[in-house]
C-alpha cells in the first residue's frame, strides 16, 4: 500500500517528463522548419544570381601599361595610348575606350611613373595587344643580349 502514492508520484514524474520532450520536439520541428526554409530562400537568391549577366570585369577587356612618363597630360592620356598601338604595335583596328592612371599622383620627381589601366572594346582586341606587346618584348631583350655579347666581344684582349 506504501507503493501507490509512490508509484503515482512517478507516473506525475514520467508525464511531467513526456510534455517537456514533447515540447522540446515540437521546437526542434520548428527549427527545421525555418532552416527548410531559409535554404529554399537562398537556393532560390543563387539560382537568380547565376541567370543575371554580370557587367564585363575589368581584367576581361583591359591591359596595364606601365612606363608612360607622368608628363602625359590625363585629357591626353587615351589618345596616346591609342597610337602607341596604332603605330608602334601596327594594330590600328583597336579601339581603346579609357585610359586612366592608377594610384594617387608621386609627390616627388624621379619617382617610377605610375601604371595606367587600359580599357578597351573586347577581350579579342585585349589578347592581341598583349600578344603583340609580348613578341615586342621577347625581340627588344634579344637584341639587348646580342648586343652585350658584341660589347664584351669586342673588350676582351686578342690573343696573339
Amino acid at each position: 500500500m506504501d507503493e501507490l502514492p509512490n508509484l503515482q508520484i512517478k507516473m506525475k514524474e514520467m508525464e511531467k517528463s513526456q510534455a517537456f520532450l514533447a515540447s522540446q520536439y515540437e521546437d526542434q520541428l520548428k527549427t527545421i522548419e525555418k532552416l527548410a526554409t531559409s535554404i529554399k530562400d537562398l537556393q532560390q537568391q543563387l539560382s537568380t544570381a547565376m541567370t543575371i549577366p554580370t557587367a564585363p570585369a575589368a581584367e576581361q577587356d583591359a591591359i596595364v601599361v606601365s612606363g608612360v612618363a607622368e608628363s602625359t597630360a590625363p585629357a591626353e592620356l587615351q589618345h596616346f595610348i591609342q597610337e602607341i598601338i596604332a603605330e608602334t604595335m601596327d594594330l590600328p583596328d583597336i579601339t581603346v575606350v579609357t585610359a586612366e592612371r592608377l594610384g594617387s599622383q608621386p609627390k616627388s620627381e624621379g619617382v617610377r611613373p605610375r601604371k595606367i589601366l587600359v580599357r578597351l572594346q573586347t577581350k579579342q582586341q585585349a589578347i592581341a595587344t598583349l600578344k603583340v606587346a609580348h613578341r615586342l618584348k621577347e625581340y627588344n631583350s634579344a637584341r639587348e643580349s646580342c648586343r652585350r655579347t658584341a660589347d664584351r666581344d669586342r673588350q676582351k684582349p686578342q690573343r696573339a
